[in-house]
């Protein structure tokens, strides 16, 4: 209710005669400043929402041509690319229509031949490890968010998208999850301001993606494991710490449950 009130605030033709230096009338309530600039706010996002749902966009394949006419530009290229259990799908997002493609080949020339900006960064680099390829990502849309707002429970775009109020474009029937990934760019530029705002480019840029790369590697790789060596500090620890129970029985004078508390407070 008190939304709808600033919006009727902001609306009203009292305000506006306030404003112009006519005169409210007597019943209305007192309207400050930070009121008036708040409800503009307001009526600019709802207007931009209203403007985005209404204007859509379309769903198209990617092609080799409309590849290379994106990598030819030298812009960022905003992409998502949704590992699936059996299969990989990329999107990139442009301002009317968002591609999308499931050739591989197409995928590696992208991730290979762009700098991108991503909602995961982690999930690219370990794809891009396995298949030899260099990849850049230049803004990771999740590890952004993190840093802005690390306890959140969840960054998925769905939920970033509205916590930023990012409006999104209505997508074709049935595919309505694509929202929000065509609404990629507007989300990035804004982190891109809040982060750069609070001072954590270089945590981004220069710790978090980097370090999400290495643990992209790191889990490619795995590590190899002394399997009989453990086994044999496992039988180790053991016979020390049957050692030592046995110890503790000789002191007290009679066995017990080391475990209880109520058993080894009456032994000390």
């Amino acid at each position: 209710m008190a939304f709808e009130e600033d919006v009727k605030i902001f609306d009203s033709k009292e305000i506006r005669q306030q404003e112009a230096g006519g005169t409210p009338p007597a019943d209305a309530a007192p309207t400050s400043r930070d009121q008036l600039d708040a409800a503009r706010v307001i009526g600019s996002a709802l207007a931009e929402m209203t403007k985005q749902a209404e204007r859509g966009f379309e769903l198209s394949e990617l092609s080799d041509d409309v590849l290379d006419g994106m990598l030819n530009s030298g812009d960022e290229i905003y992409t998502v690319i949704d590992f699936g259990d059996d299969d990989i799908k990329a999107y990139i997002s442009t301002e009317e229509i968002l591609y999308h493609t499931t050739d591989t080949g197409l995928i590696d020339k992208l991730l290979g031949s762009a700098a991108i900006v991503t909602d995961s960064s982690k999930p690219v680099f370990a794809y891009c490890d396995e298949k030899g390829v260099e990849c850049k990502v230049s803004f990771d849309i999740s590890l952004a968010a993190y840093l802005l707002n690390p306890s959140s429970s969840s960054y998925e775009l769905s939920r970033l998208c509205a916590e930023y109020t990012i409006p999104t474009a209505k997508a074709p029937t049935g595919e309505e999850a694509a929202a929000f990934i065509h609404a990629l760019p507007a989300l990035a530029k804004r982190l891109k301001s809040d982060i750069h705002e609070l001072g954590q480019d270089h945590r981004l840029y220069d710790v978090e993606i980097p370090l999400a790369k290495v643990l992209a590697r790191m889990e490619n790789i795995g590590f190899e494991v002394d399997v009989d060596g453990i086994r044999r500090y496992g039988m180790i620890l053991t016979e020390e710490a049957e050692a030592l129970r046995q110890a503790i029985y000789d002191a007290v004078g009679y066995e017990f449950n080391i475990n209880s508390p109520k058993q080894l407070a009456k032994a000390l």
